[in-house]
């Protein structure tokens, strides 16, 4: 790969702000860096690096998100802590004129977890008032603000046998969440702050990578180790607890997907080990996979003229492509594991996305010109 083209090493995640002319990055650190996408999200060369950096993890940073509305920036990090990063104007000195000037930097508030073990993922509610942070202590924070000592502080749901690896509040009711992990199953709580939350629960046949809700929020879907995606419909009933088991399976010829991106209510876009996004469509009451959005192919490695050249070859490029190994022609060179809208259409489903991986790229996808692509 050419170093040229990436724009780290490598990428863990990623989040646009609500207009998408800024984009927060973590390059597989503790740190993330706040980048101006010149109005083109879509076009990473053509992103300049702003001087903003938040810089208070100590480990690598699992989750961004970034609320539209608010312009709130939530982050959490195997360091065991989670912050949110708002932005304010401060006034400094010029060292070179001495003048007092003002600048925007980004200040952290603190998280109460109340947890001694990793945080993996983090994401704001529809009305971003509040949100939920999913830990390695087998936990589900729900997270609010206490103006009186001015930081947030959780309230855990301890429901779940393992690391809670994903979560998704329902569109139109801030209240509900569905969060999975690797227990293998999925859970929804009514989450209210006089009422301890009960909820349902789901079982599915690996461990759970993610959990996303249809735009509607009529049902959802669910991604597994056992590369396979299941979807269901979804009936809260709060009142009672139980288990739900009528999903429909969609056994995947590929990889595992890790994340998963309803651009509207009948096309489910999964991204993860392959070097290409997939297609999930709606099929009558059915769902069927579609197919690969990249379709680009594997490519000889240029041969070496004798054995004693080949071994020589592979000591001194360990991990690279030796005779006999394929080079991938795909957009993307390595595992993709963030996906992001970039822009909807009046209806609110989504056009446009941007993938990004671990090759440290980013690629932009039109929705309308893949669904042409994959299904020919």
């Amino acid at each position: 790969m050419n170093k040229k083209e990436a724009l780290y090493p490598s990428i863990s995640c990623f989040a646009f702000n609500g207009d998408n002319s800024r984009v927060a990055i973590c390059p597989n650190n503790s740190t993330v860096h706040i980048y101006d996408t010149c109005g083109k999200p879509e076009d990473y060369k053509a992103w300049k690096k702003t001087d903003q950096e938040l810089l208070e993890h100590d480990l690598l940073v699992s989750s961004i998100d970034w609320a539209p509305k608010t312009n709130r920036i939530l982050t959490c990090s195997q360091d065991i802590n989670a912050y949110v990063w708002c932005e304010e104007e401060e006034e400094y000195k010029d060292k070179a004129t001495g003048d007092m000037k003002k600048r925007m930097v980004w200040n952290q508030k603190l998280v109460v977890l109340k947890t001694n073990r990793a945080a993996a993922v983090c994401k704001w509610s529809p009305d971003e008032s509040v949100f939920a942070v999913g830990t390695a202590a087998t936990e589900l924070g729900i997270c609010t603000f206490d103006k009186t000592n001015d930081w947030w502080s959780a309230k855990n749901i301890r429901k779940f046998a393992s690391t809670v690896t994903c979560c998704d509040w329902h569109p139109t009711n801030e209240k509900e969440i569905l969060a999975g992990g690797t227990d293998s199953r999925v859970r929804g709580f009514q989450c209210q702050k006089k009422k301890q939350p009960c909820g349902l629960k789901y079982n599915t046949s690996g461990w759970v990578l993610d959990v996303k809700f249809s735009p509607s929020g009529s049902f959802f879907a669910v991604t597994l180790q056992s590369s396979t995606i299941v979807v269901y419909p979804y009936t809260p009933d709060f009142e009672n607890t139980h288990e739900e088991n009528n999903g429909v399976e969609i056994p995947l010829p590929t990889l595992p997907c890790t994340q998963l991106l309803f651009v509207r209510d009948d096309l489910i876009v999964g991204i993860g080990h392959e070097y290409s996004p997939i297609l999930i469509k709606k099929s009558g009451d059915s769902w069927e996979y579609v197919g690969r959005c990249d379709r680009g192919q594997l490519t000889k490695a240029k041969s070496t003229s004798s054995v004693r050249n080949a071994f020589k070859k592979f000591g001194a490029n360990k991990g690279k492509s030796t005779e006999g190994k394929g080079i991938a022609a795909t957009r993307h060179k390595a595992a993709i594991n963030s996906v992001r809208p970039t822009e909807r259409d009046s209806n609110n489903n989504i056009v446009k996305f941007v993938t990004g991986g671990v090759d440290g790229r980013f690629c932009s996808w039109d929705v309308s010109s893949l669904e042409k692509d994959v299904e020919m």
